[in-house]
């Protein structure tokens, strides 16, 4: 009975899993016929693109492994053949006009090689020295009785005081917009810097941690606190003018499975009734949000000068190409920026290639790269920049050139395959101690994992800030490991 269910629960899971996968194998083929260049590099960066896709659905994927390589398959996979269809002449408009095809050759094989670093020191650490950690793991709440305790006993003004602080620093931010993407704040920076932590990082650290607690005291999340949450989630994505909502949710629900996935909880928990319950909800503050937060950003930037990020739209001039009504949707300009243009990969790795003078000089001054109110350093130096005449006064527009393509700097091949795998330790371990010092909590070791893996493929403006960040995710994380240990041994209370 047993097998049978298990063969049940794994068919339906390879036919989720094919039905996911074959709209990218339907845009490989596609992009086959169009691709002139080196097959075999073709080959080879389509193998490895997809054994990177397949970790994003693996169940045996960590979290880091899971969103990195959701980025890097947008930013390169995706990317790559939805432009060689439509829009071959796509570098043109990011100002990479020097790119031939034998760069676009190099950028596929410095993308592979990336990608091969990424898949072997992921197995390597797996095997090695990260291989304690188990998912089908129930918590054990026997190293938490005081915390539980604690919390079952003051839930309510628990709940009641976060409400409160989320609330101050979500009305206060969209009231005066304190911070937000693009924009300068007139705010004093000490005021700047903690609505900037409290807001991506703070207020969603401290949910996620009073979440857990919750489920540990109940072994249930209850479906209001999940409304909550994305209801919060969508306030914090307007107040910031980012359109990372769904992002957001989705790394929730990433870590909300693993919990219900554990063996000991998977009856607790009425998982497919309140998904079912969450689908109308999520659809509509998914739309509304892209909306609320496209306007205003259209509002607050309608007086800069500045090539829009979704005006960059050319026709192809391929009278062969048909325009059905799905591919007039996905060419619209704001749909493609959503959809694709957002996402970091080809174009910065390209760009990097295209430029004559890499050398470990030019990686230096990168890094030495200081946050000025002018263009960054990739702007200046890599691509014919589409924010050359921002007044940076009062915005600030940026592209960033994300972790392989900053890496690539000097041109050497093992530099890249040794940075790279320095950045893949890193994420490791830092997820690793995110789910250790929040003793056993999946959520916040996915939302951890989530903001290191977007802070890498986002890597390369202002290098030293990357760093003060990851400190800052590490301070938070000592600071409540020690917090919960401090409530264990100050409470002696004998609960049972």
């Amino acid at each position: 009975m047993k097998n049978a269910e298990k063969n049940k629960t794994y068919n339906l899971n390879f036919y989720i899993n094919a039905l996911i996968a074959s709209p990218f194998f339907i845009l490989f083929f596609i992009s086959l016929s169009k691709y002139t260049n080196i097959l075999a590099t073709y080959t080879l960066f389509n193998i490895f693109s997809f054994c990177i896709f397949f970790k994003i659905i693996s169940k045996k994927s960590y979290f880091f492994e899971k969103f990195l390589s959701f980025y890097l398959f947008m930013g390169f996979f995706v990317k790559f053949h939805f432009f060689t269809i439509y829009l071959p002449d796509y570098f043109l408009t990011l100002g990479i006009s020097n790119l031939s095809q034998e760069g676009l050759e190099e950028a596929l094989n410095v993308s592979i090689l990336a990608f091969i670093t990424f898949l072997l020191v992921s197995y390597v650490l797996k095997k090695f020295f990260f291989n304690s950690r188990s998912n089908s793991q129930a918590i054990d709440l026997s190293k938490y009785k005081g915390c539980i305790f604690a919390f079952s006993k003051h839930y309510t003004k628990i709940y009641l005081l976060y409400f409160i602080f989320a609330l101050f620093f979500i009305s206060a931010n969209l009231k005066y917009n304190i911070y937000s993407k693009g924009n300068i704040s007139d705010a004093p920076q000490i005021i700047n810097l903690i609505f900037s932590y409290f807001l991506t990082v703070g207020l969603p650290f401290i949910f996620l941690s009073i979440l857990h607690f919750d489920f540990l005291r109940k072994k249930s999340i209850s479906a209001i606190l999940i409304f909550y949450n994305i209801l919060e989630s969508f306030f914090i994505s307007l107040s910031l003018l980012s359109r990372n909502f769904i992002l957001n949710l989705l790394v929730f629900f990433v870590g909300f499975y693993s919990i219900y996935s554990k063996k000991d909880y998977k009856k607790e928990i009425n998982f497919r009734l309140t998904l079912i319950s969450l689908v109308l909800l999520l659809i509509t503050s998914i739309a509304i949000s892209l909306f609320l937060v496209d306007r205003k950003r259209n509002h607050d930037f309608n007086n800069v000068s500045i090539i829009q990020e979704t005006s960059n739209i050319l026709t192809p001039e391929n009278p062969q190409v048909i325009f059905s009504s799905l591919t007039s949707i996905l060419l619209n300009p704001k749909i493609r920026a959503l959809l694709f243009d957002r996402w970091v990969g080809l174009e910065s790795v390209s760009a990097v290639v295209s430029y004559p003078n890499k050398n470990f000089r030019l990686l230096k001054m990168g890094l030495k790269e200081e946050k000025v109110n002018e263009l960054s350093f990739f702007d200046k130096n890599f691509i014919d920049s589409p924010y050359k005449n921002i007044d940076f006064t009062k915005k600030n527009f940026i592209t960033v050139p994300g972790f392989i393509a900053f890496l690539y700097y000097p041109g050497s091949y093992l530099f890249l395959v040794v940075a790279v795998s320095f950045f893949i330790f890193t994420g490791f371990y830092i997820e690793n101690l995110a789910f250790k010092f929040s003793f056993g909590n999946d959520m916040l070791a996915a939302f951890v994992a989530n903001l290191i893996a977007y802070r890498f493929v986002s890597f390369g403006y202002v290098p030293k800030n990357s760093v003060i960040f990851i400190i800052i995710i590490l301070l938070s994380l000592f600071g409540y490991y020690f917090f919960l240990k401090m409530v264990e041994r100050g409470l002696k209370y004998d609960i049972e």
